[in-house]
């Protein structure tokens, strides 16, 4: 590969060089200045999916998972910053599962007198992966003085009517434990 840079370019600078042109297409590499190719790396929409996680690490994008899918990493670095914002409010929350595409409501107070109290209710069903990234969703975003519970219910239509299965698991960071009811 030839080089643009100077003679007495650093290792590093080359190696970052040749990782850069792998991500691009030669013909694009040569016909794009610096400039643009750098406005298309910090474009969410625009970034090479292998550079996603670099550009979430960059704008401090703190709810990130590998598991998550291009589309839903792609959201959470659009509403990030809005999120971080919010953070503390039910808002926050509520952006962060309409970006990963989660179906959840949340109760504040519900069923206590806490005033330091939710109650997340997510519709339809829910595996062990992003059952944790909920939990890891919820504890970065919410106050920590409040404590929750996450309720999470399968609806099944039959012939013979509708039933319902669920499960919830109250969380009490404060205290350390798992109370499932």
């Amino acid at each position: 590969m030839h080089s643009i840079l100077p003679r007495n370019a650093s290792h590093l600078e080359l190696a970052l060089e040749e990782t850069i042109a792998k991500f691009l297409e030669p013909q694009a590499y040569i016909k794009k200045s610096i400039d643009e190719i750098i406005a298309g790396i910090w474009d969410y929409q625009n970034c090479d999916e292998t550079l996603l996680p670099y550009l979430a690490w960059a704008l401090g994008v703190e709810i990130w998972n590998d598991g998550m899918t291009i589309s839903q990493k792609r959201e959470i670095i659009k509403t990030y910053l809005k999120i971080r914002k919010l953070r503390g409010t039910v808002k926050s929350l509520t952006l962060a599962f309409e970006a990963l595409g989660v179906d959840a409501r949340i109760k504040e107070n519900a069923d206590s007198k806490d005033p330091y109290f939710f109650k997340l209710i997510v519709g339809g069903a829910i595996d062990p992966k992003l059952k944790d990234q909920l939990y890891q969703i919820i504890d970065i975003l919410k106050p920590l003085r409040t404590h929750y519970v996450l309720d999470y219910s399968i609806n099944l239509k039959t012939k013979t009517g509708l039933f319902s299965l669920g499960r919830q698991t109250q969380i009490a960071r404060y205290l350390g434990e798992i109370k499932n009811a």
